[in-house]
């Protein structure tokens, strides 16, 4: 699935990337964090952003779009894996 993609079926304009926040399902990254034994540190080095970043958004259960690819990229996953269900 593409951005542009993910972007539709979420019920976003098409355009940049940046700036638009979009739900995560914070329980599964931390489970996919879990089983691969892999700390929010970890993950934030993987992905390119600070352990504080990656420590607020998975409390807040919000981040970027470009934000949750770098973080599914890192995970190996789509992102439609980590994006919380939209009423």
């Amino acid at each position: 699935m593409t951005f542009g993609n993910l972007r539709a079926k979420m019920g976003l304009p098409n355009g940049n990337l940046g700036g638009e926040c979009m739900k995560i399902n914070a329980y599964k990254i931390k489970m996919i964090l879990a089983e691969a034994e892999m700390t929010r540190a970890g993950l934030a080095a993987k992905c390119g952003v600070s352990r504080q970043s990656i420590s607020t958004i998975l409390t807040r259960g919000t981040c970027e779009l470009r934000t949750a690819g770098k973080i599914a990229k890192a995970l190996g996953i789509p992102v439609s894996e980590i994006t919380a269900e939209v009423d």
